[in-house]
């Protein structure tokens, strides 16, 4: 990673802790087991997709729910940090076709695909399949806290 790419990943980490260098893969998993804990359908078989054929900058999972908290529905971000290379419609078309190939019609978990300047400004969410395939908007989700589930349980 070069100093400027350094500095706005750094920035980006102060603003959201949980934000991890690559790790998609990792990241996938963690958001597809917490998605299903709770839920009979869990198999490790949907722990087999195919490794993407991008290396993301970053990659961060949100822990979210609907609305209503009757299903747990995590959202897995995909973030590019653009010095040098820009998100060109080839890396979009290979990102898109890898998660058509994978997880359409899952939607377990969620992808969102955010950019960033070099300086770590000027952050733009650019893809989510939520929105742009299955028609939801974000204001479905809502963040998933402990409080949440002591609520719904009481």
């Amino acid at each position: 990673m070069n100093t400027i790419e350094k500095m706005a990943f750094d920035k980006l980490v102060r603003i959201m802790p949980d934000l991890k260098r690559s790790g998609l893969r990792k990241c996938i998993d963690s958001a597809i087991r917490w998605g299903y804990e709770n839920d009979d359908y869990f198999s490790e078989e949907l722990l087999h997709y195919q490794i993407p054929t991008f290396v993301p900058d970053a990659t961060r999972f949100r822990k979210m729910m609907r609305q209503d908290g009757s299903k747990r529905e995590p959202i897995v971000e995909i973030w590019e940090i653009e010095d040098s290379s820009k998100i060109t419609h080839e890396k979009m078309d290979r990102i898109f076709t890898w998660w058509a190939n994978n997880f359409d019609g899952a939607e377990i978990p969620f992808f969102e695909l955010w950019v960033t300047d070099r300086w770590g400004n000027n952050r733009n969410k650019v893809w989510s399949d939520y929105e742009d395939v299955y028609g939801r908007s974000p204001s479905t989700f809502t963040s998933f806290t402990d409080s949440i589930i002591e609520a719904v349980m009481i």
